[in-house]
């Protein structure tokens, strides 16, 4: 009771919490011992890479409650223990606990309390992409590992899951709505706002006789785990808490509007990534042809979404950084259009 009188967070508060509050957290719900964390970089949680003191590799991630209930957290954990052969973390086995925890927490003003969860997971050996450059083949080899687990997903019973998630890909529309005070016009004059809600609209009418499955929705750079293990040539995907019940063709297309934003617009690179997730899943044409629309709708809602947390977290530098930086290369896709888009793509 004393933690959901506490929920007072809005879709959009970050949790705070320290390494020492971390270490605490850890010992206190888990009985286990922290020997080495560092902090990691992330949008709207926090998030650190522990080593417990028996050498075993994990995360501790704090999230926002409003985002994940326990009933799509329950999905999440089935969908890891699901997909770990193909190098995808999975829940910590020796946990005597529930996987979540409730925790209340003194924001220091005024007295304030909130309530955040914490979960902890193991780790895939390696580190995180970032801005790393890498060969071709490594590209290819992401490609397939999306390609893979996209596959996987598919034939996994969703049940009756559903969420509504400002990050779903088919409510883009409406998260857009009602926060378009915040969408950076100014910085993005070749996409206007309304063109926007088109895009999405037409495009969700074409893709709503295509099945839905369950999608990861936001693999990035920080959610890649490159190898690190000699002769290990297998990539890591983490970071599930955006998980959706969607299409599939949002999964590939999201992953590429990160990709391609970070790698400069190096069309080699998302060529290779394609035809990674080629060989496992073949899209039909329609589907190729929504690809672009896909990534606009995605980089638009991540510029409005970014504008309006650089307000509301103005401490949060990777926020500003991450924000600043999809709106410059939101601006040069649209400005390059379609026709540019494609004629590179499918060179």
């Amino acid at each position: 009771n004393e933690y959901k009188s506490y929920l007072r967070m809005s879709a959009f508060t970050k949790p705070k919490r320290s390494s020492e509050e971390l270490r605490c957290d850890i010992e206190k719900y888990y009985g286990l011992k922290i020997v080495e964390e560092k902090k990691l970089e992330s949008y709207d949680d926090t998030m650190f890479l522990i080593r417990l003191s028996d050498g075993e590799k994990a995360i501790a991630k704090y999230f926002n409650p409003y985002l994940m209930t326990s009933d799509v957290l329950g999905h999440v954990v089935k969908v890891l223990k699901n997909l770990k052969e193909i190098n995808i973390p999975k829940p910590i086995d020796n946990l005597k606990m529930s996987p979540i925890t409730h925790i209340t927490y003194d924001t220091g003003d005024s007295g304030k309390m909130f309530g955040c969860d914490l979960v902890v997971s193991t780790f895939v050996e390696g580190e995180m992409l970032g801005q790393q450059k890498q060969s071709l083949d490594f590209w290819y080899t992401l490609g397939k590992t999306v390609g893979s687990m996209s596959l996987m997903l598919s034939k996994m019973d969703v049940g009756n899951f559903h969420r509504n998630h400002p990050w779903d890909p088919i409510l883009a529309r409406q998260t857009l709505e009602e926060n378009k005070k915040y969408y950076p016009q100014n910085e993005i004059p070749s996409l206007k706002f309304e063109e926007i809600t088109r895009v999405h609209r037409e495009m969700v009418e074409k893709l709503a006789h295509y099945p839905k499955q369950y999608v990861h929705g936001d693999v990035n750079e920080n959610n890649i785990i490159v190898p690190t293990i000699p002769g290990e040539s297998r990539v890591g995907i983490i970071d599930f808490n955006d998980l959706t019940v969607s299409y599939r063709l949002f999964e590939i297309a999201h992953t590429l509007a990160y990709i391609l934003c970070k790698q400069s617009f190096d069309y080699k690179v998302i060529k290779s990534l394609y035809a990674g997730y080629s060989s496992v899943i073949k899209l039909d044409a329609a589907e190729e042809d929504l690809i672009y629309d896909a990534i606009i709708v995605r980089l638009a809602l991540s510029s409005t979404i970014g504008s309006k947390s650089k307000i509301l977290d103005p401490d949060n530098v990777y926020v500003r950084e991450c924000a600043d930086e999809i709106i410059t290369n939101l601006e040069t896709l649209v400005s390059q259009g379609r026709k540019t888009f494609y004629s590179q793509f499918f060179q």
